[in-house]
């Protein structure tokens, strides 16, 4: 006799909810399903959205995060703990600082660390003289010399917008004149790391007055492997009153070993000098 329509159709959604359970069975004999557990889960870093990284005065943070989770964050660098700081309302910055943070659940695992500098504008360098010698290249070319002094931030897509300036060289020269004397005791420059479009940190950072260099620092990781990130890095200098500065950049020789560029020239990419 030809079962019902119904019946039919029966039988087959119960199949469709075994094999949505994970179970199934072998001559007859089936097998537990098996479940992923919530404290196998992890849970995703927390969402941060912000006025800019770069500021003149303050700059508002805003964080999110889902399953109900709390937001840990720590803003002196230090490491986020279950302890830490809990995010409950916009937070406003109004110096230099970096922004650890975390998200934490009971049923789930907490989240990895997110990183994110925020740094303060303390001298308005928009008008001094810029030039930079060699050029960027014409792809990645910003609005020209300015764009290293604007005080906007590019983006971690440095293909949006037009506030990267990109290098593929062996050394990047950078002349600062400013309108007026400014006491100083540090460089420091804005610069992007994303090595899977062969763009890497420097290898040496040098600063000079007059023809007589005043700081430098090495950037000694720079050829390690690492993950897409924007970074501040500081060159401390003789702390005095300057009314110009030569910045010299030195890329790595090569990309190492290790990439699949191995033995080309890397590129270098930098949106902003700020001196302080």
């Amino acid at each position: 006799m030809r079962k019902a329509p119904m019946e039919k159709w029966y039988r087959q959604l119960g199949l469709v909810f075994l094999i949505a359970l994970g179970t199934h069975t072998v001559w007859g004999q089936s097998k537990t399903p098996t479940f992923l557990k919530t404290d196998e889960v992890q849970l995703a870093t927390p969402k941060i959205e912000m006025d800019s990284m770069l500021f003149k005065s303050s700059a508002t943070i805003q964080m999110s995060t889902s399953h109900g989770a709390e937001i840990r964050y720590t803003l002196d660098g230090t490491p986020v703990e279950s302890t830490s700081l809990e995010y409950s309302e916009p937070l406003t910055i109004s110096k230099t600082a970096q922004l650890r943070t975390r998200a934490f659940h009971v049923d789930f695992k907490t989240s990895n660390e997110q990183v994110l500098n925020l740094r303060k504008i303390y001298n308005d360098i928009s008008s001094a003289e810029v030039v930079v010698n060699p050029a960027p290249h014409e792809n990645y070319s910003g609005t020209g010399p300015k764009t290293l002094t604007n005080g906007k931030k590019g983006s971690i897509n440095f293909r949006n917008g037009h506030d990267w300036l990109g290098f593929q060289t062996e050394q990047v020269e950078v002349q600062l004149k400013f309108n007026h004397p400014i006491v100083l005791e540090k460089v420091v420059l804005s610069i992007l790391q994303d090595q899977g479009s062969w763009i890497f940190f420097p290898k040496h950072i040098s600063v000079s007055n007059a023809g007589k260099e005043i700081g430098s620092k090495t950037i000694e990781d720079c050829g390690v492997e690492a993950k897409k990130e924007m970074d501040f890095i500081e060159i401390p200098i003789n702390n005095s009153v300057y009314d110009q500065l030569k910045i010299t950049v030195k890329p790595l020789d090569q990309i190492p070993t290790w990439h699949p560029g191995e033995g080309t020239l890397p590129w270098f990419f930098m949106d902003e000098i700020l001196v302080e």
